[in-house]
Order: structure tokens, then sequence, then C-alpha cells
């Protein structure tokens, strides 16, 4: 007798594929994502208010009005100062740094400069995650925000009252300077975007592009200036 073969049929078999694996492994190993956890050496302030199962590594600071969302976790190393809205289910990887005022200042007739105090904050919505070594600076008067679902690989920095949209994908390295902001559904490879410029939703900014106006919705755009290759 020959046994029947399991046969799965999906439209997202990369989904459904990666999420069997990590359940296996995760019942293989005995590793449980619940409990509440907080690691050796981290400081949490008395106006910090964590959610059910929030688990934070070794050596993190956080220090402010700080919220953070059930099932959330913090890694090793990180620090988050002042005012963040953190949601549910996200990670923050270690080595981040999230809430620091941003470079900004006033210059006199003499040029000596005078750094600006920020007294906004940033809100980071439901299942975001956050690659190592990120910095995120909180915004002057407004918040800085990322959008639910949001992927922001290593390494990359958010300047102040940056706003990145829903389901928005930052590949390693990108540069977003101040009040730039990006639709919902885009695609930032390795790129650089300008102060105060917008990328529209579903935009596919290049590797090493650098984005120095508006880019429109649904295009790929490449180059030093980025310019128009496709529209979608």
């Amino acid at each position: 007798m020959v046994d029947a073969e399991n046969v799965i049929y999906t439209r997202e078999s990369k989904l459904a594929f990666f999420s069997l694996i990590e359940y296996v492994a995760m019942q293989a190993s005995g590793d449980s994502e619940s409990g509440e956890c907080v690691g050796t050496g981290t400081v949490i302030g008395p106006d910090v208010r964590l959610g059910k199962n929030v688990r934070i590594g070794a050596n993190c600071v956080l220090q402010g009005k700080i919220t953070v969302g059930d099932n959330t976790r913090i890694w090793h190393n990180v620090t988050i100062l002042n005012q963040v809205s953190i949601g549910k289910d996200c990670e923050i990887q270690s080595g981040c740094v999230i809430g620091h005022d941003g470079f900004a200042w006033n210059e006199n007739e003499a040029h000596e400069k005078t750094m600006i105090k920020h007294f906004g904050g940033i809100e980071i919505e439901d299942k975001v995650y956050i690659g190592p070594n990120c910095v995120i600076d909180r915004g002057e008067i407004d918040n800085t925000l990322i959008g639910a679902g949001a992927k922001i690989d290593a390494n990359c920095f958010l300047a102040h009252n940056v706003i990145v949209g829903r389901n928005v994908i930052l590949i390693t390295g990108c540069k977003l300077y101040g009040s730039s902001d990006i639709g919902d559904n885009a695609y930032i490879a390795s790129a650089t975007v300008r102060n105060q410029c917008k990328v529209g939703a579903g935009a596919f900014v290049g590797i090493g592009s650098v984005a120095i106006k508006d880019v429109p919705e649904h295009v790929v755009v490449t180059g030093v200036p980025a310019r128009i290759m496709k529209k979608g």
C-alpha cells in the first residue's frame, strides 16, 4: 500500500513554507516566545509601560514616556529614550538607538551653532521589524512615524519627523532625511531620500539611488539623482 502524499496548495507558497519551518524548529528546540523576560543589566524607567509577554534583552535602556505593546521583543543593547510608543508584535534587534533628538541647529551671525531641542516623539505601529544598529530620531514637534507592518533592515537611519507608511521595506543602509515621507508599500533599496521629499505608495527606489525630488506612486527610480526608469 502506497502512502498518500500531503500537498498544500496556496498562492503564498513562500509565506506558508517559512511559517511551517519556523513552527517545526521552535517545537523541536523547545523555544517559547511566551512569557515576560528582562535581561541582565537592563534599566527600565518609572514611566515605562510594558504590555503582556514583552521580552527585553540584556543591557538595554528604556527611559522616558515609553509604551511597549503586547508580544513585542526588544533584543540586546537597545536604547529607547524620551517619548516612544511601540505597538504590538514588533521586533527591535540589537544595537538600535531610538528617540534621541535629531541633528538640527540654529546659527548666529558669527556662525556659532546651537543645537535645537526636540519635543516630539516616535510612534511605531504594530508588527514593525527593525534590524540591528538602526538609528531613529524623535520629531522636533510632531512625531516620527513608522506604519504598521513596515520592515527595516540593519544600519538604517531615519531622521526627525520622517513618516514611513504601512508595509514599507527599507533595505540595509537606507538614509531618510528630515521630514521625508514614504508611502505605503514602497520599497527602498539601500538608497538615500532627501529631506522633505515624498516617495509615493508602491514606488521602488533602486540600490544606491539618491532621491532629491518627489517620487510618484508605483514607479521605479534609479541613479544619482534618481530618475524614473519604469512606470507601474
